[in-house]
C-alpha cells in the first residue's frame, strides 16, 4: 500500500502464487508451477504493465525518487562480481556507457532481466517464462545495440 500503490504498480501479487501468475518452463519446456518454496526473498510478483507503471511513474518526478536512488547507490555492498554492488533490490555497474542499476529473476521457469541508465533514461525490461540463458544473450545484444544508436545520436 505504502511502496507499489504510489508507484501505480496494481497488478502484483505475494506468494503463494496465485492462478494469475504465469506458468513457468525450464529450458527443455518442462512446465514449472510457482509455489511458496520457489518464491524469491519478498515473495513478490509483477506483472510487465507493473514494471513499465514502475518506470513510468519514477520518470514522471524524478526530483522526488532521486532522493531513493542516491540512497539506494550509497548503501548499496559489495558483491561476490567484481565491480557491482547491491542495495534496495537492484545491482550496480558501469559499462562504457555509463552507470546502470540491473535487477534479474532466474529461477523455476522464469528469467527475467531490467538494465537501467538513468543518466541517458535508457530503460531495458526483458520478461521470459522460460528459464533458460536465452534472455541473457538478448539483454546483452540489446544493451549493444541501443549504445550503438545512442552514440550515432
Amino acid at each position: 500500500k505504502n511502496v507499489l500503490t504510489p508507484l501505480n504498480m496494481k497488478l502484483f501479487c505475494f506468494a503463494p502464487a496465485t492462478e494469475k501468475v504465469l506458468m513457468g518452463y525450464t529450458s527443455k519446456l518442462e512446465t514449472q508451477k510457482v509455489t511458496i518454496s520457489y518464491s524469491g526473498p519478498s515473495s513478490l510478483y509483477a506483472s510487465g504493465t507493473d514494471i513499465i507503471a514502475y518506470y513510468k511513474t519514477v520518470c514522471k518526478n524524478q526530483d522526488y525518487w532521486k532522493k531513493y536512488f542516491t540512497m539506494s547507490y550509497d548503501l548499496a555492498e559489495d558483491t561476490y562480481e567484481k565491480g557491482w554492488t547491491y542495495g534496495f533490490g537492484f545491482f550496480f555497474t558501469e559499462d562504457d556507457f555509463g552507470k546502470f542499476r540491473a535487477h534479474t529473476g532466474k529461477e523455476y521457469g522464469f528469467y527475467n532481466y531490467i538494465r537501467w541508465y538513468e543518466k541517458t533514461n535508457t530503460f531495458i525490461c526483458l520478461l521470459s517464462n522460460k528459464n533458460d540463458d536465452f534472455i541473457e544473450k538478448l539483454n546483452e545484444d540489446i544493451a549493444t545495440l541501443i549504445k550503438t544508436q545512442l552514440k550515432q545520436n
